[in-house]
């Protein structure tokens, strides 16, 4: 059988499958992108009945002029490291797990339906962005939204792993409290890393909470840490 390069767009799909072959690893980098942008309060909603998954932050948002480089591949906002010192940035990133390869959101558009609304400043009227298969296909104002929508960034991805039907189907037919655990386990790991920041994850079937974390400034008090990791263990079962 002879040996056929495979097409492009067929490469963008497999590679995003191993880039984010998970719905916790969807959290966890939509997670880092809300932590680059500098944001307090992170919110996770997820529907395991619909695959859909929503990440919202109070960060910087993203401005008209970077708009264009969304769902591209290594296009990141983080500052970029000499090329000379990637073994080493490398290592020190494993150690801070938040997003700078520039993979996320053009992994996301080829398993996924994207949307994704963002205002950078208060000033600013935001805007809605919709990509898919790592381009932009549509992109608006959000005329709905009044001057009091908040600066940050709300990504929702639909319909995951819609291209993949084995692994949609794994997804649809695992446990859904095991699902929600993995989920909770990122959270709490990020939650960890940044315990200046608050986060609340949100099971959308149920409205309840999967786990509510609000943030720490005393670090210097182990009381206060200890406090923050005995909250971990404060979950209502029955949310899952």
């Amino acid at each position: 059988m002879p040996i056929r390069l495979i097409p492009h767009a067929l490469r963008q799909q497999l590679r995003s499958q191993y880039t984010l072959e998970s719905l916790e690893l969807i959290v966890q980098e939509l997670i880092s992108n809300g932590i680059d942008s500098g944001a307090s309060q992170i919110t996770i909603r997820i529907d395991l009945e619909s695959c859909y998954v929503e990440v919202s932050d109070n960060g910087s948002g993203i401005s008209s002029t970077d708009l264009p480089l969304l769902g591209q591949r290594y296009t990141s906002s983080r500052d970029l490291p000499n090329p000379q010192l990637l073994p080493e940035v490398t290592r020190s990133m494993q150690l801070r797990p938040t997003g700078f390869r520039g993979e996320a959101l053009a992994s996301l558009s080829h398993i996924a339906l994207v949307e994704l609304h963002t205002r950078a400043q208060s000033k600013a009227p935001g805007a809605v962005v919709i990509l898919q298969d790592g381009w932009i296909i549509e992109q608006r104002s959000p005329g709905h939204i009044g001057s009091h929508y908040p600066t940050g960034t709300t990504v929702r991805v639909h319909n995951i792993f819609y291209r993949t039907p084995v692994r949609r189907k794994q997804l649809q037919e695992s446990s859904p409290a095991l699902l929600l655990s993995r989920v909770k386990k990122v959270v709490e790991t990020m939650a960890l890393i940044r315990p200046c920041l608050a986060f609340t994850a949100i099971n959308q079937k149920n409205t309840r909470f999967i786990v509510q974390l609000p943030e720490v400034r005393k670090l210097l008090l182990i009381s206060t840490v200890r406090d923050r990791i005995r909250r971990f263990r404060i979950v209502d079962r029955c949310s899952l």
